[in-house]
């Protein structure tokens, strides 16, 4: 009986654990509030704040911005010894390209006539691992065979690459850079703060997102160029403001002048009688059909495009119909407070309120929260606001009143 109950004794030590014991990953819980003070709120409250204020970005601008259309972009991508650490799982450079791979499908599917291109920065140096192009395919391949890390990151190399990149383009394109930082320092070859001032010249816009403590060195980069620079603290707020850069900014005390542009667009031949086989230098071999350039005949196998010969934009119709988006965007909805809820009863004619409020327009599915057009006083509930304003662009109630 002795024996027994020393047995249990310890097992019911084993038992006992601490408190903090059972915490795990407490950094992530702390957030900032209206007035800069820490305070601790839950992981799943985060990400569904997170989300919210994704949507709000989405629909901030409700009203008509002169933007720019036609952008060139310079992705600055943080390939040195940072990007090997393991604070964000897998790691920050699994995050980088995950976070790059869904940027780059956004960017070009809010911008179908823009063009973007890569530079890596390790090793202290800065080196352009895609050209700058309209293909997407061509640079998610580069990315993943050029995810090499090592050394430290070079700033001023990569502003001085990415200007040269850009400084020689009309005025009528819409220069930018974006720069994903993850380091703390920079290992620069001379004064940054003479590049800064070149970019500012060029009306040349950088934007930064970094994964660290803030520097006033970025900022003062931002700040000058009329870029955003944000600070994430997990993975959920990286990939958010990386894709914030998909959308076009204004071109709000940038001196961007209109003018007229000349666009070609070509048909797609595939008869081989009419139009033989031609080399592709990009590709490095024979191909067959491809698109004639309206003024010198010379074939491209990729939309949108220039060509290599006269340097003809070369688009078609529905990449323009895309931006009209942009032009005029859908206002924002106004949510409904009021909560209503429906009772089924044997029939519908004791109901107070118009049927058409208990459902969405979209889906019709039953509401709980309500968003209501200004123009055609439809409801739509939460999942189909979101997906109007962020993939859809138009309003099916508005649609619908216009047929």
């Amino acid at each position: 009986m002795n024996n027994n109950k020393k047995t249990k004794k310890k097992t019911q030590k084993k038992k006992v654990t601490f408190n903090w014991e059972t915490l795990e990953r407490t950094w992530e819980d702390v957030e900032e509030d209206e007035n800069g003070r820490l305070q601790q709120t839950n992981i799943k409250n985060t990400l569904q704040d997170l989300n919210k204020e994704s949507l709000k970005s989405e629909l901030r601008v409700t009203e008509t911005i002169k933007r720019g259309m036609l952008r060139k972009i310079v992705l600055v991508v943080d390939f040195s010894k940072y990007s090997q650490e393991l604070d964000l799982k897998p790691s920050r450079l699994v995050l980088q390209v995950k976070a790059i791979e869904k940027f780059l499908f956004e960017y070009f599917d809010q911008n179908p006539i823009s063009q973007l291109g890569i530079v890596a920065m390790r090793n202290g140096l800065a080196d352009c691992i895609s050209p700058i192009s309209s293909n997407q395919k061509s640079h998610l391949n580069v990315l993943n065979k050029e995810a090499l890390t090592g050394g430290d990151a070079s700033l001023q190399n990569a502003l001085e690459l990415s200007k040269s990149l850009l400084s020689f383009l009309p005025g009528y394109y819409s220069k930018e850079v974006v720069i994903i930082f993850l380091g703390l320092s920079t290992c620069d070859p001379g004064n940054i703060l003479e590049t800064i001032k070149s970019l500012k010249k060029n009306n040349i816009r950088c934007s930064i997102i970094g994964l660290n403590a803030e520097m006033f060195l970025l900022s003062h980069l931002a700040k000058s160029t009329q870029g955003i620079y944000r600070i994430a603290t997990n993975q959920t707020e990286f990939i958010n403001y990386l894709l914030e850069n998909a959308i076009p900014p204004p071109n709000i005390g940038m001196r961007v002048q209109p003018s007229m542009i000349k666009m070609g667009f070509p048909r797609l031949q595939t008869n081989l009688n009419t139009l033989p086989l031609a080399f592709s230098m990009k590709e490095e071999c024979l191909k067959s059909g491809g698109y004639p350039c309206p003024r010198c005949k010379t074939r491209s196998w990729n939309l949108p495009s220039e060509c290599q010969t006269c340097n003809l934009m070369l688009i078609s119709s529905p990449h323009l119909a895309r931006l009209y988006r942009h032009l005029f965007p859908i206002q924002d909805f106004e949510k409904i407070n009021k909560k209503s809820k429906i009772i089924l009863k044997k029939s519908f004619i004791n109901l107070e309120e118009n049927i058409d409020e208990f459902f969405c327009f979209g889906c019709r599915d039953q509401i709980i929260s309500k968003f209501q057009c200004k123009n055609c006083k439809k409801y739509f509930c939460q999942t189909c606001n979101e997906f109007i304003h962020t993939t859809l662009h138009n309003c099916p109630g508005c649609c619908s009143l216009e047929n």
